[in-house]
């Protein structure tokens, strides 16, 4: 067993609206809901499904799911028995917070933290695959103090939703699984985005695997203003007091993207693992839905309906 599993932690985001998808979703259940809390691909929510995902790499104990407080009737049937593995935040004020919020509560569980972050709303074809390439960037990620790697999928077109990651180098079968970073950049207008697509740069999945110290660092010097007002929180972390510190200050917190902030001014401590043999979809629209649905081979009753 790899030295860094006993250190291993993970965070899965599940706070999002989900507002470009609410109508499809609204297909499905009959109601509007966020889609990670809907079973689009399979008879489980796409949060559920992920859960079960990274409880093949980390210890359920040991994962933390990131919310929002107003879904709570949503998600509070999924989790009964395990509160303490739920990261509330009093609204959706974007990925920034809610990840610097979770990364305390793992900082003051576990200060050697590796951490494992992963979006609860996408699809990953070979999942075995794509649960080796995580184990290796464990691995990475413990061999170095600062070192935040980035699994970053083969780009099949000039999307302009995603996120982009430029290697150093150019990519060929021959070089090496890990790669440092040029540049990153946070959905691109469409000129540089088929640059970055001609270039061979790759997309940005949202999985990244670091030590909690590094990601912290990456807070202090990205985003100081957002780190310096979670001062009021850190007191009162895991008390009954932490809810209401949390609500006023998410009253006047702007809302901000970790990508577009943290990772496009840290390229310099970004590496990147481009993942071969896995496939990877942002399940953000309607028709990557669809798309993906095909390619599996599911049929869905809202597929069939």
């Amino acid at each position: 067993m790899p030295s860094s599993y006993s250190n291993r932690w993970g965070l899965v985001l599940a706070g999002g609206d989900g507002s470009r998808l609410k109508s499809f979703t609204k297909r499905i259940a009959g109601y509007e809901l966020p889609k990670q809390f809907c079973p689009i691909l399979s008879s489980k929510p796409l949060l559920e499904e992920t859960i079960d995902r990274v409880s093949r790499m980390i210890p359920r104990d040991r994962t933390l799911v990131s919310l929002n407080r107003e879904h709570r009737r949503f998600y509070a049937p999924m989790f009964q028995g395990a509160v303490n593995s739920l990261v509330e935040e009093p609204r959706n004020r974007g990925t920034a917070p809610a990840i610097l919020h979770a990364l305390m509560q793992i900082c003051e569980r576990s200060p050697s933290a590796i951490v494992g972050l992963f979006p609860s709303d996408h699809y990953f074809g070979n999942e075995a695959r794509f649960i080796e390439y995580v184990g290796s960037a464990f691995d990475a990620a413990g061999d170095s103090d600062d070192a935040v790697v980035l699994l970053g999928a083969e780009a099949t077109g000039p999307e302009q939703a995603y996120g982009w990651i430029e290697p150093e180098i150019s990519l060929t079968s021959a070089q090496p699984r890990l790669l440092s970073v040029r540049s990153f950049v946070e959905k691109p207008d469409a000129r540089l985005a088929n640059d970055l697509w001609r270039s061979g740069a790759l997309w940005n999945t949202f999985v990244l695997v670091a030590r909690a110290s590094a990601l912290m660092q990456m807070f202090i010097r990205a985003m100081p203003r957002l780190y310096s007002s979670f001062s009021t929180v850190r007191p009162v972390l895991g008390t009954m007091f932490e809810a209401e510190v949390l609500t006023r200050l998410y009253n006047e917190l702007p809302t901000s993207c970790f990508s577009e902030v943290v990772l496009q001014r840290c390229a310099a401590n970004l590496m990147v693992m481009p993942m071969r043999g896995v496939e990877w979809c942002d399940l953000g629209e309607p028709a990557r839905v669809t798309k993906v649905a095909r390619q599996i081979g599911v049929s869905p009753q809202w597929a069939v309906a």
